[in-house]
C-alpha cells in the first residue's frame, strides 16, 4: 500500500501548494536527487534554475535510487536525478554527463594495488561500478570501511588518511591543492548521470528546459 499512500500525500501536498501559488501564476515542482549529485553539481543547477526561471516553487529532495525510482514512478517527483535508471515505458530516461572516478590516496606514489589493499575505502557508486571494480580488483580485501556518500569518503580520508574511488569534480580542486593525490596506474571509472520523470506529467515542457540546463551545467 505504501505506492498508493505515497501518490495520496503527493496528491494531497500538491494541491495545497497549488492552491497557494495559482493567484500568482508560478508552476510548483518536486526535484529529487542522489546526494552525491547535490553536492556535486545540483547544488549549482538549482541557483541557476533560480536565475533564468523565476516562475517556480521547488521543493528539492535527497533521497536513495529506490525511492526515486518510486517517487517519480507514482509521481511524487516530478523530475529526479540518478546514477541507474529504471526500466519502465511511463519513465523518460535522459543521460546527462559522465563523472569520472578516480582512485586518490592521501600518500603520493602508491600503486593502484597497493591502494585497494590498505587503507582502502570502498564508496557505493552502484552497481555497474561494483561490477566493473571486481573485474579489476578481483583479489582485493575487505575495505576499511564502506559508504555510500563520498562525502563521507572524503572527510575519512582528511581525517585517517587511505585511498578511495571519488568523483573527478570533488575531488580535483584537493589534487590540485596537494591534499589528494591520484595513483597513477589505477583504472579510471565512470558513472553516468541521468535525468528521470514521468512520461505523462503535466509539466513536461519547464522539465525538458531544466534537464537542458542541468546537461549544459554538468558539461561546462
Amino acid at each position: 500500500m505504501l505506492f498508493y499512500a505515497e501518490s495520496i500525500t503527493s496528491a494531497w501536498n500538491s494541491a495545497r501548494q497549488n492552491i497557494g501559488i495559482t493567484t500568482s501564476n508560478r508552476t510548483s515542482l518536486v526535484l529529487g536527487g542522489m546526494v552525491s549529485l547535490w553536492d556535486m553539481t545540483l547544488q549549482d543547477w538549482l541557483h541557476r534554475v533560480y536565475s533564468e526561471f523565476g516562475n517556480l516553487t521547488i521543493q528539492a529532495q535527497i533521497h536513495g535510487t529506490d525511492v526515486l525510482h518510486s517517487r517519480t514512478l507514482n509521481g511524487s517527483i516530478d523530475l529526479a536525478f540518478v546514477y541507474d535508471p529504471p526500466v519502465n515505458d511511463m519513465i523518460t530516461v535522459q543521460a546527462l554527463s559522465d563523472i569520472p572516478l578516480l582512485l586518490v590516496s592521501t600518500v603520493n606514489g602508491l600503486s593502484a594495488q597497493q591502494a585497494v589493499t590498505e587503507n582502502y575505502v570502498m564508496v557505493d557508486w552502484g552497481v555497474s561500478y561494483a561490477n566493473s571494480h571486481n573485474r579489476e580488483f578481483p583479489d582485493a580485501p575487505s575495505a576499511t570501511l564502506y559508504t555510500s556518500h563520498d562525502r563521507i569518503a572524503l572527510d575519512f580520508l582528511f581525517a585517517r588518511g587511505g585511498n578511495a574511488y571519488l568523483a573527478g569534480p570533488t575531488v580535483q580542486q584537493h589534487i590540485d591543492e596537494g591534499r589528494l593525490h591520484l595513483v597513477d596506474d589505477a583504472p579510471v571509472f565512470s558513472r553516468t548521470a541521468f535525468a528521470i520523470y514521468r512520461k505523462d506529467n503535466e509539466n513536461v515542457p519547464i522539465i525538458s528546459k531544466l534537464v537542458d540546463t542541468a546537461i549544459d551545467v554538468m558539461t561546462n
